[in-house]
């Protein structure tokens, strides 16, 4: 019925929810800009972009498959933020 794969936890900080919307091009305040995400948008601070919460889930399942794996499609669905500040449990 398929794998139960290993528990992977990290901290989101600002420097990584910053430089990850930078490395993808996303200059939306919402990822760099803590008086606009609070105040503007009603988000307690900045939080991750789509793209970098993918980068972080392929890299889990690339570290988990080994060089030999091969990932050929991906989906998954933003239920809410991810702010700085808190932690990823995957």
């Amino acid at each position: 019925m398929g794998s139960s794969l290993p528990e992977l936890s990290f901290d989101v900080t600002s420097t990584v929810v910053v430089a990850g919307a930078l490395a993808n091009r996303d200059y939306s305040q919402l990822h760099h800009d803590v008086r606009y995400a609070q105040e503007d948008a009603g988000h307690s601070t900045i939080f991750m972009n789509t793209q970098l919460q993918a980068a972080f889930f392929e890299r889990y399942l690339f570290d988990w498959s080994g060089p030999k794996g091969r990932l050929g499609r991906m989906r998954f669905k933003m239920k809410r933020p991810v702010y700085a500040g808190s932690q990823i449990v995957i």
